[in-house]
């Protein structure tokens, strides 16, 4: 790996404390102004991705694309100066600006690689698999059964998804996780005063 030397106190502007200039500073620290700002990246970002798609429009898309990425950048700046930790909205614009979502479907698009690092399985439609092996696992702490008609229903999935997602170990070991946090939940609010 490339060692890089750090100047990471200039950042983007070389200037600034913690390479954010003032004036940016006082204006993200209106009431709101970071969580607008990072649904205006978003927003931005969604027109990027369809006129990018789009024929002749390449250089001006591309103009467009740089100072989203920089929006997004003074964004990460600001929550790193202030040591805030970013809402879900700052961070779901910086998936956007990252190409870590699908812009037509708004889908994740996380990297196979980075998947399988975590031990999560490789599977199209993550977020329908993690929702079902979390449903399953509810249903298992209460002692229910979903049928796989029922779960395929409830998700928007085929039963044959769910029927190939019952045979992977990494769907078993979630559902199983959540049947045990349920449970334990359970017995630790039933002991609690009424």
């Amino acid at each position: 790996m490339r060692v890089v030397e750090d100047r990471s106190e200039e950042g983007l502007f070389g200037y600034g404390r913690q390479g954010l200039p003032g004036e940016i500073d006082l204006w993200l620290d209106r009431d709101g102004a970071v969580e607008d700002l990072a649904q205006e990246i978003i927003a931005r970002w969604l027109e990027w991705a369809e006129q990018h798609h789009a024929r002749g429009r390449r250089r001006s898309a591309e103009g467009q694309l740089s100072e989203i990425a920089t929006l997004a950048a003074i964004l990460v700046r600001y929550h790193a100066k202030h040591q805030k930790a970013p809402s879900s909205m700052v961070a779901f614009a910086l998936e956007h600006v990252l190409g870590l979502i699908n812009p037509k479907s708004g889908n994740p698009l996380p990297s196979p690689a980075v998947l399988k690092r975590f031990g999560l399985p490789v599977v199209d439609k993550l977020d329908k698999f993690l929702e079902a092996s979390r449903l399953e696992g509810e249903a298992d702490a209460l002692g229910e059964v979903l049928s796989d008609r029922a779960l395929a229903k409830r998700i928007g999935v085929s039963r044959d998804t769910v029927a190939r997602w019952h045979d992977m170990p990494e769907y078993q070991r979630r559902r199983q996780t959540v049947s045990a946090l349920k449970s334990v939940a359970a017995g630790v609010y039933s002991k609690l005063p009424s």
